[in-house]
């Protein structure tokens, strides 16, 4: 049955309650049926069987309202599954962090997929018309969607229509609970070991001339690069995302070699919002992205804004 097709049953069944409250209120108030000396109605004087006494109770006659019960048991209501679309065409996850002493604490990154706005929900938040019930790590989210329980996990290329731009993989069991999916060990070769001319301005902090070779080498192992980061998407007091903040960053990677550190929260690179590991593994991907010359990116550091430069020369 299509939306249609429920639509009209809806409406024919208002019009049918119209019509049974119009006939009720004609019959029994606008013209009462009549009574006879005793008070009783004419419906309501039922000859008793031969084997009944004659002071047997009065029973009403409830023959009248037999059409109207016969014609609703016919109607088909509809469910909240007909009236409500798939959540996990409404809903993604992109990450999880589980707190197993207080699972109340727990916290899923959740991508409203209209919006394609990331937030943080906790039990008991509601999204989209759905509860969150439990967080099941490492990548299982419960909710109570109009009555009925729903599990999404972090399978996005299932749980996110095509064209969402917020693909991802399934985090593999055992891995960090996080909102980085865990991916296969990368080997990365040791950037110092490969005599690259970077070198920071003495003149303005954080403004980078980039040695033509090391951009190459970022290119060529841009997802080991990105594996040797620990991060997690970070939220505003005000509950707003608002980029990714380090949690653990490997002193080889030249990630930490160019000036960033723990605690750091990455919030835009060249004015693209970075506020999931998928959004930053895609500007990556990203051809305009790796044909730029200059890339400037806004950090905050203790709660201090700033940004770095990096220019090839």
């Amino acid at each position: 049955m299509n939306a249609r097709q429920i639509n009209q049953w809806v409406w024919v069944a208002n019009v049918g309650l119209a019509v049974a409250i119009f006939v009720f209120a004609t019959v029994f108030i606008l013209i009462p049926p009549k009574r006879d000396a005793s008070g009783a109605t004419l419906d309501d004087i039922v000859v008793p069987n031969a084997d009944e006494a004659s002071d047997a109770p009065r029973r009403p006659n409830l023959d009248f309202y037999k059409p109207i019960w016969k014609w609703c048991e016919k109607i088909d209501v509809p469910t909240a599954a007909q009236t409500h679309p798939p959540l996990d065409t409404l809903l993604g996850i992109q990450g999880l962090k589980e707190n197993r002493k207080d699972p109340k604490r727990s916290c899923a990154f959740v991508t409203l997929i209209r919006t394609r706005e990331t937030k943080n929900a906790y039990i008991g938040d509601t999204l989209e018309g759905a509860k969150v019930t439990a967080i099941i790590g490492p990548d299982t989210v419960e909710f109570d969607y109009y009555g009925s329980r729903v599990k999404l996990t972090m399978l996005h290329g299932a749980a996110l229509p095509s064209g969402t731009g917020l693909g991802g993989r399934r985090a593999e069991a055992g891995s960090r609970s996080g909102a980085k999916p865990a991916t296969p060990t990368l080997e990365v070769p040791d950037y110092r070991k490969q005599n690259f001319q970077t070198k920071e301005d003495p003149n303005a902090p954080g403004h980078w001339l980039v040695d033509p070779r090391e951009k190459e080498f970022i290119l060529s192992n841009d997802a080991g690069i990105l594996n040797q980061v620990e991060w997690h998407p970070y939220r505003t007091p005000s509950g707003q995302m608002s980029g990714m903040m380090i949690d653990k960053i490997q002193d080889s990677s030249i990630i930490a070699g160019r000036g960033f550190k723990q605690g750091d929260i990455i919030r835009t690179v060249d004015g693209n919002a970075i506020n999931s590991f998928e959004q930053a593994q895609q500007l990556m991907k990203d051809s305009a992205m790796r044909g730029k010359s200059s890339v400037v990116i806004e950090v905050e550091r203790g709660g201090r804004p700033f940004k770095m430069q990096f220019d090839v020369r």
